[in-house]
């Protein structure tokens, strides 16, 4: 183990000289910065005692790169650096805000961290070909922000004013921030709302709390941005009556009707116009980027893997148009009568090969009325909601209580009870769900809120999950041809 600890610090320090990074590894070889003076960007690895790698990005600019306060830069930066990865097919990410070491207002952005939820560099041992993707994953976030001025009037050899001026103010973009509410239908509340203006770079900033909008008005960036997109789709989009698809193969994100419209109507009244000429989205794990005109936001709204599963369970029973889309033909034959307690230790294997799992064992059986208490496993993810400052990386390992239901029908919220009471009292901080059929709605519906409010950690396998993994693990199979099988 220790030859291979040092093989990887050698790689990585490989890596940074490459790139022109520097490479910091810590006392015990679990975390790798690479950081330079040029970027704003740091990239971190965190390393688990397996040897598996976590990848993950933190952004602050600096108060000699801009003077003001700079949660409009702090912002845009991340974003387009997610948007980066998002269009490249690198990540689809999480963006978390770091809290500010002292006390600010809530609207301030101190510091982010961008999280990738969807990944082929994520968890992965550091062999040849995860190497190679560890250094694309580095070079594009690298380009990214050494071509960062060139989307803004931004000529970064002119010596920026440490104090407030003519080149930042918020007065200046006040009348204009009013207007934006006013657009948006929101009360102009300056405990909620923050704005700016800036000459060099050279945009416009509103973020509201209130609606977790963000609006730049910046004609280069609007237009680059479309450009971009316009030249070559990096995803399928696929429409069904709920929203749009996002799908790059290991990359699902969904944009709902509803929040697209919202946008549109919002970019509508900002371009005064009625029509939109083009209108381009980029969708992140709980951000989505929509640019038209002169103007780019940023609507804070799950987007995910998570919310296409979501939107899908909720049209199973409702949208037979959308049928074909959402829940293509099956390669495998389930058994229509499934025993729970093969069902469980089917669960077991599948958890076993999954990312980030390091520890699984089965502490009861489905038959004894236990609350439901079928396994326990130790899980490397990311925190349920932003708890974390600027020195705790974005991954912990927590204890995760499993349920396991083999149902052949959906299977009722009435069926799924008292979860946040079981996982205290085994004093866990994470709840899984594996079901063999599908979620009721109510059921989707009291997960999703469980895991969007942040309170604990929740997620869930339906069918369609585990077919998912099945594909990728097919030996599985034939370990279990009375759950399922290979048509």
């Amino acid at each position: 183990m220790y030859k291979e600890v040092e093989q990887n610090i050698t790689a990585f320090k490989a890596i940074a000289e490459k790139m022109g990074y520097k490479a910091v590894i810590s006392d015990r070889n679990t975390h790798v910065t690479l950081q330079d003076d040029d970027t704003r960007a740091i990239v971190n690895f965190e390393i688990s005692q397996e040897g598996l790698v976590y990848p993950y990005v933190s952004v602050r600019t600096l108060s000699w790169d801009l003077p003001g306060e700079r949660t409009d830069a702090n912002e845009i930066l991340s974003v387009l650096i997610a948007g980066f990865l998002r269009i490249n097919n690198y990540a689809s990410c999480r963006i978390w805000d770091i809290p500010h070491p002292v006390e600010v207002p809530e609207t301030e952005v101190y510091a982010r961290y961008l999280v990738p939820d969807q990944s082929y560099i994520l968890a992965n041992q550091l062999d040849v070909q995860s190497l190679e993707r560890i250094e694309k994953f580095c070079a594009a976030i690298r380009y990214l922000c050494l071509v960062f001025p060139r989307l803004f009037d931004w000529d970064v050899t002119e010596p920026s004013p440490m104090t407030v001026g003519s080149n930042y103010s918020y007065q200046n973009a006040k009348l204009w921030a009013k207007n934006v509410a006013c657009i948006v239908g929101e009360k102009f509340n300056e405990d909620k709302i923050q704005y700016c203006q800036r000459i060099n770079p050279c945009w416009k900033h509103y973020r509201s709390i209130q609606t977790g909008l963000t609006i730049y008005k910046s004609p280069q960036l609007s237009s680059s941005l479309i450009s971009l997109l316009s030249k070559d789709i990096p995803w399928k989009n696929l429409s069904i009556s709920t929203g749009t698809i996002y799908d790059s193969g290991d990359i699902l994100n969904f944009i709902s009707i509803r929040e697209s419209r919202f946008i549109e109507k919002i970019l509508k009244g900002l371009n005064n116009t009625k029509h939109l000429n083009k209108i381009v989205y980029i969708p992140l794990e709980n951000i989505f980027i929509a640019a038209s005109g002169d103007y780019v936001a940023f609507l804070q709204r799950e987007a995910g893997r998570k919310r296409f599963e979501y939107e899908r369970e909720k049209a199973r029973e409702k949208h037979s148009k959308d049928t074909e889309i959402l829940f293509p033909s099956s390669e495998f034959i389930w058994s229509s009568s499934i025993d729970g307690s093969r069902f469980e230790l089917f669960i077991m294997d599948l958890l076993k090969l999954e990312q980030g799992v390091r520890w699984v064992r089965q502490v009861s059986n489905t038959n004894e009325p236990d609350g439901g208490k079928d396994i326990l496993c130790d899980w490397f993810t990311q925190p349920p909601s932003n708890y974390f400052d600027e020195h705790t990386p974005p991954y912990v390992i927590r204890q995760v209580i499993v349920q396991c239901k083999a149902f052949k029908d959906a299977v009722p919220k009435s069926k799924v009870t008292d979860i946040r009471d079981i996982v205290e009292h085994h004093n866990a901080n994470g709840f899984f769900l594996a079901v063999s059929s599908y979620l009721s709605n109510t059921l989707t519906e009291h997960l999703y809120k469980m895991k969007t409010d942040g309170k604990i950690w929740v997620d869930w396998w339906t069918r369609s999950e585990i077919e998912e993994r099945i594909r990728i693990n097919r030996h599985i199979v034939s370990k279990y041809p009375d759950i399922v099988q290979f048509k």
